[in-house]
């Protein structure tokens, strides 16, 4: 399996827009600060895939998480 941060990224934002929340909330729900968050919007920082397993509970992805994932069936 591959990780893919650049299609995250792209729906890191957008999620939290639909949901919402904002910026300061997400990062109290992900235990991340707001600069690291603000740098992931940026496209200036990938995300660990610790990060992302946190992104799709908080987000409840369930299945979205394959279109970040390569090689999944």
């Amino acid at each position: 399996m591959t990780f893919r941060p650049k299609q995250f990224r792209l729906v890191l934002k957008n999620a939290r827009m639909d949901k919402k929340l904002t910026q300061e909330e997400l990062v109290e729900e992900l235990d991340i600060s707001l600069s690291y968050l603000k740098d992931l919007e940026r496209f200036r920082n990938d995300p660990s895939f610790e990060l992302f397993e946190r992104v799709m509970y908080c987000f409840n992805a369930g299945k979205i998480c394959l279109k970040f994932v390569s090689g999944c069936n």
